[in-house]
């Protein structure tokens, strides 16, 4: 299993592309206030009947050592409009998929950056489009993101390579084309709806833990959505003191999905079947408008209970 908090810092530095201004005061948990508010020789994923979703399929692994790498089974393009990402890993470690489109559409620019200098190196570089967050060896997880025409990156930011870099330095970023033209589409409704600012999240009183989320970001910087399944015992605290030091062994929980980082103003889909539990919302991304401090370290964690 992938020592998650091990190193943080790589995973903290890709949202400094999304942040501009200086946040609000920390609030803790569900005390936030409302914000006022292709290529022909590719293969290509196919829109469904208008107003579902193209498919696109992931899978993460570790094919050889000190080695990471995404297969999209020969996918390189869907048509722009709604994308259902569904991440399975078939790795050894924890990994997620983080959709980036890159601003000015130079892929092998942004990939260069990103092996050399790790997300600080493509921070400015490409916008956060939400994506699969986090799952263990063996899970999968699934998002719908509404995107637009233009060349994507698909990226795990997560650190845990023997040398500590993120896994995207080690080969698991990959391309994917958003084809014109623009789509009339919207994102749907989901069946519940998390929001997210400086700092906190609000859950629904009566989260059901299965279903469509919409994950609405009214802050001003970007926010992710990391859902982990305390284990026996363990309790929010044990997973901050794990997260905030150099830890050693297993998490006190297991990774189970959620959504990327989605930036300021915009709103992304992504699926839960939880089971019964106790789990943990964080975000890990960095306080881009002062310390970079993680902002679970400034109150955006909280715990909830599926039964």
């Amino acid at each position: 299993m992938l020592k998650l908090g091990a190193a943080v810092a790589a995973v903290l530095a890709f949202a400094a592309c999304a942040a501009d201004s200086k946040p609000g005061p920390g609030i803790s948990g569900n005390q936030l206030p409302s914000a006022s508010s292709s290529s022909s020789e590719s293969a290509s994923a196919s829109g469904a009947p208008t107003g579902q979703p193209a498919a696109l399929s992931v899978t993460a692994a570790e094919p050889a050592p000190n080695t990471y790498s995404f297969d999209t089974a020969g996918v390189q393009s869907v048509p722009a409009g709604l994308v259902a990402v569904k991440l399975s890993n078939s790795g050894t470690q924890t990994h997620q998929v983080q959709l980036v489109k890159v601003t000015d559409g130079d892929f092998d620019a942004y990939k260069t950056a990103l092996v050399a200098q790790g997300a600080a190196g493509v921070a400015a570089l490409g916008e956060n489009d939400g994506g699969p967050n986090a799952v263990d060896p063996g899970g999968s997880a699934s998002a719908t993101s509404l995107v637009t025409p233009g060349t994507y990156a698909l990226v795990c930011f997560i650190p845990g390579a023997p040398d500590g870099k993120a896994h995207a330095q080690h080969g698991m970023v990959t391309k994917l084309e958003v084809t014109p033209p623009p789509s009339t589409q919207a994102l749907p409704a989901g069946d519940q709806e998390i929001s997210a600012q400086e700092f906190g999240y609000i859950v629904p009183a009566n989260f059901s833990g299965t279903g469509t989320f919409s994950f609405k970001n009214t802050g001003k910087q970007a926010h992710e959505l990391a859902i982990f399944k305390l284990g026996q015992g363990a309790t929010q605290a044990d997973l901050v003191t794990y997260f905030s030091g150099q830890p050693s062994g297993p998490p006190p929980a297991t990774s189970v999905g959620g959504i990327a980082g989605v930036d300021p103003g915009t709103t992304q889909n992504f699926d839960l079947k939880l089971a019964k539990g106790t789990y943990v919302f964080m975000c890990f991304l960095p306080d881009t408008s002062s310390d970079f401090q993680e902002h679970f370290k400034h109150g955006m964690i909280t715990t909830v209970t599926v039964s």
